[in-house]
């Protein structure tokens, strides 16, 4: 048997994936290991010092231990892959529409910012640069060449839509010609950094850039669950994505019970 251990680094969207995997839901080969280091913060800010990722504040430090089984900081050398989830990573179009519009806008009301398609991927290609999961790739790059995903942050759920008041999230044609190219901008950008994306399942997504509403239904966080959130999925969407990730890994073996997911002692 060899072991292979998986070192899972985000933010509250990493509680789908947490609890999909201690569900023992999906199967992955004999050895192989997940261990996650998760804050509820909207930012979770890491300094790189001698071959680990720390920490900068307390509460970070605090969530990190919850999750991990008592680890407050990540020692970059231990791990064989990273999955980085969410961390300001994906293609949020609700919002780029609340900052400008595009042409199609103009077929619902006036507009104060007007741009282009092409403005647009611009825009989600800045976000997605200036994202906390592609500095933290950089800096496990400094100290290791294991394979590094990204697990980009869910599209927004389709029964959330109403709270933006954009009918343009909703249109289709608009949808179908702006986000599959943002998905591929991104996914070009993260290659950039030696890093590899594994976006939302297909039989999540209603449209492009909208999750089903029925993935959203009994949404977790890293501490809690989530009625009527408008961001966060449940383990079952994660459960779909997870086998993805372990087949990029080489670590998918559906002929084999997944092993124990209890974590180690926690720290509240």
């Amino acid at each position: 048997m060899t072991a292979f251990s998986l070192c899972v680094i985000g933010n509250s969207h990493a509680g789908a994936i947490w609890q999909a995997w201690k569900s023992g839901a999906v199967a992955a080969r004999p050895g192989f290991t997940m261990t996650v280091f998760a804050s509820q913060a909207s930012s979770v800010e890491l300094d790189y010092r001698d071959g680990a990722l720390v920490p900068l504040n307390q509460v970070v430090r605090e969530m990190f231990a919850y999750t991990s089984g008592g680890k407050t900081s990540v020692e970059i050398g231990d791990y064989d892959a990273f999955l980085l989830v969410s961390l300001g990573f994906g293609v949020d179009m609700a919002r780029v529409f609340s900052r400008c519009s595009v042409v199609e806008h103009l077929d619902k009301g006036p507009v104060e910012t007007l741009v282009s398609h092409a403005c647009i991927l611009e825009m989600l290609r800045d976000q997605n640069a200036t994202s906390t999961a592609l500095e933290l790739a950089k800096a496990i790059r400094t100290d290791s060449a294991k394979p590094i995903l990204i697990y980009p942050t869910p599209f927004l759920p389709e029964s959330t839509i109403q709270e933006w008041n954009d009918p343009c999230l909703t249109d289709p044609a608009l949808l179908e010609s702006i986000v599959p190219r943002s998905m591929e901008t991104a996914t070009l950008l993260a290659n950039e950094q030696g890093c590899d994306v594994v976006w939302q399942h297909p039989d999540t997504v209603a449209m492009p850039g909208l999750t089903k509403a029925i993935f959203a239904k009994g949404a977790v966080a890293l501490k809690r669950s989530l009625e009527n959130d408008s961001k966060h999925v449940n383990p079952e969407f994660a459960a779909l994505v997870l086998p993805q990730i372990l087949e990029r890994l080489g670590q998918a073996d559906s002929g084999n019970a997944p092993a124990d997911r209890e974590p180690e002692a926690r720290v509240a």
